[in-house]
């Protein structure tokens, strides 16, 4: 690895032990990973080893369209692409280059990646036996040409992202993580705020003024951490709509 990535792989270590929530870690991908590794989009995965593969637990994503994440869903729930299938063949780091797709990738999976600009990937996991867990991490969007320096710096850096996403994860677990219990009418109203309901909305269905809906929506944001209702979207999508499910 170049020295100048030398340099930022020390930083972004002595950053990761700093990051204990999920805002954190996002904060930590967007500001130090990138320097090490440039792209524009990322979808981690969090799962539970067993026989038959991983449970995924949680998807955390970094500016990654959350439309395409939904359409990964298969019909029992789980999340599977062809990207991901590769990695479990060779458990080793993987370039993808949308114009110069695999033999085996489908044209409706490609167009659907392509359609939401995810281009060229780089993609690494970490199967920790020891603890029963494994991590996933997909980075898009990276500036060409991709090659070996990628490889090389997916595995100098996914052992510190593992341990970094499951620090992270065993703190939103614990109860310990930027988005504290909300109550029955907070979470409510958090779930219309994500499906892009407006506040004249929200506020109609309710029964209750706009300037209402705008006091408990920027109290809702301020506890859960979240910077807008995007930030909001993406909390709900890791902490209620993360099903386990089998990785293929």
């Amino acid at each position: 690895m170049p020295e100048t990535n030398d340099v930022h792989v020390r930083d972004i270590c002595e950053a990761a032990a700093e990051v204990r929530t999920v805002a954190q870690f996002k904060d930590w991908i967007r500001h130090e990973v990138r320097h090490v590794l440039p792209h524009g989009a990322l979808a981690c995965g969090h799962g539970r080893v067993t026989s038959a593969g991983i449970a995924m637990d949680y998807v955390l994503t970094v500016d990654y369209p959350l439309e395409h994440l939904a359409a990964l869903r298969n019909a029992a729930g789980g999340i599977e692409t062809p990207i991901m299938r590769r990695w479990f063949e060779t458990r080793s780091p993987l370039l993808f280059d949308a114009e110069q797709p695999w033999p085996d990738v489908s044209e409706e999976w490609l167009a659907h990646f392509r359609r939401h600009q995810l281009v060229n990937a780089a993609v690494h996991a970490c199967y920790d036996e020891a603890r029963c867990l494994g991590t996933y991490f997909s980075f898009h969007r990276l500036p060409q040409p991709l090659g070996q320096l990628q490889r090389a710096i997916l595995n100098g850096i996914t052992p510190l992202l593992h341990e970094t996403l499951v620090h992270v994860i065993a703190q939103v677990e614990a109860g310990a993580s930027d988005w504290p219990a909300l109550s029955e009418d907070e979470r409510l109203l958090a779930q219309q705020i994500a499906g892009g309901r407006s506040n004249a909305d929200i506020a109609a269905a309710l029964g209750i003024c706009e300037r209402t809906v705008g006091d408990r929506v920027a109290g809702i944001l301020d506890k859960t951490g979240a910077d807008n209702r995007a930030g909001l979207a993406e909390a709900l999508l890791l902490r209620e709509d993360c099903r386990r499910t089998k990785v293929m």
